[in-house]
């Protein structure tokens, strides 16, 4: 069986890839039948092999491929020889993040794989899943704040979840009003993540670390605000591919507000394309690995700003 899930909510896309890798883990003991590979640096016939092998568990593998759209040459064999692959008893799970680009792997997703994509919410969509998430902590909230938490943060739903959290965990039971709001929301929070990252592009570490840590001792979680630094990086290198300067269009592509658009576009002309794409993985693996429990976020984050 093959699964495809992409898209630009990579929160709620996240939360799909963590639910399927439990139920996984649920059904079978061995964590050697379960592999996660970036397709940036995986060879094909490497991949090929994993598949071809049987399990001495006897139970069905579950490997998941990250990036495969980065990889031109794994696309084409995996095309070639795609019959295999949807004859196998393990399930292959291939995970992207971001928008995708349309062509033969994507029609064959389309055609051939349990596909969903998730889109940034927007409008009443996004309203309706900010009240379901107060309400899943056990709080109603009256329909201005409701609209002034979310003019305040956006569709940034990592964000957004956090403060909802912070917020129901202050007022516990009743009814949250706009006191509360702006009792726990500043408004323009990219304002800090953009001065961590500042200091990332100029290679100050410690710089980096000492902003990182001030912000943490301010009370916000180290979780947030790697969460932010990783939501930032992927404008920078989504304003980096567009490579027009074009405010506009970035805004359009990365669904962003002017700000963080202007920011994105001055600082990645501090990396090349290759840095961010790296950078971007580094991220998108120690993401994982905290949300799975292997490291503390911030030994995390500290280990991020020494190796970038």
């Amino acid at each position: 069986m093959i699964i495809f899930l992409y898209g630009q909510d990579d929160y709620r896309s996240k939360l799909k890839l963590k639910e399927i890798i439990e139920e996984y883990k649920k059904l079978y003991k061995s964590k050697a039948s379960f592999e996660s590979f970036n397709a940036e640096n995986l060879d094909f016939n490497d991949f090929k092999d994993i598949v071809s092998q049987g399990s001495i568990f006897s139970e069905k593998k579950l490997i998941i491929i990250n990036n495969v759209f980065s990889n031109n040459i794994f696309q084409e064999m995996f095309l070639k020889e795609s019959k295999r692959f949807l004859e196998t008893k393990d399930t292959i799970l291939f995970y992207e993040e971001g928008p995708v680009k349309k062509g033969k792997l994507f029609n064959f997703f389309e055609k051939n794989a349990k596909s969903q994509e998730f889109k940034l919410l927007e409008g009443k969509v996004l309203l309706n899943w900010a009240e379901r998430e107060f309400k899943k902590h056990g709080v109603s909230i009256e329909e201005f704040a409701l609209r002034k938490i979310i003019d305040l943060i956006g569709n940034n739903l990592w964000l957004l979840s956090n403060e909802i959290k912070k917020i129901s965990s202050y007022k516990k039971e009743g009814i949250v009003c706009e006191e509360d709001i702006n009792l726990f929301i500043k408004p323009k929070i990219e304002v800090g993540i953009f001065q961590v990252i500042d200091a990332i592009a100029s290679k100050d570490k410690k710089r980096a670390l000492s902003l990182a840590h001030k912000y943490l001792e301010g009370g916000e979680p180290a979780l947030m605000l790697f969460s932010m630094i990783r939501f930032q990086f992927k404008n920078i290198l989504a304003a980096k591919d567009l490579g027009d300067n074009n405010i506009d269009r970035l805004r359009k592509e990365a669904n962003i507000s002017f700000f963080p658009a202007k920011k994105a576009i001055m600082l990645s002309k501090e990396f090349s394309l290759e840095e961010l794409k790296k950078i971007y993985w580094k991220l998108f693996q120690i993401d994982f690995d905290i949300k799975t429990g292997k490291v503390d976020p911030i030994a995390a984050l500290d280990l991020l700003i020494a190796e970038v």
